[in-house]
């Protein structure tokens, strides 16, 4: 991505619910080179460097179970 669009600043967002867990990524710090680290609140996890208020208490697996099953729906 910063190749095709070397103007570009990009921004990973995160839930504070990982934070514990970004040491153990490879290459986190390569990571934070190509791209800002955002950390958003996450209901039941607070991290120091999070903004925002804590987001719902609904993981993305849940989300997609949803969409696909609204989808199957024909909705």
């Amino acid at each position: 991505l910063t190749r095709r669009h070397a103007d570009a600043r990009f921004t990973l967002v995160i839930g504070s619910d990982i934070v514990g867990d970004l040491p153990h990524w490879k290459d986190f710090g390569r990571v934070q080179q190509l791209a800002r680290v955002l950390v958003v609140n996450r209901a039941g996890h607070p991290a120091a460097n999070a903004v925002g208020p804590a987001l719902a208490a609904v993981s993305s697996t849940q989300v997609r179970e949803r969409l696909a099953a609204r989808a199957h729906r024909g909705l």
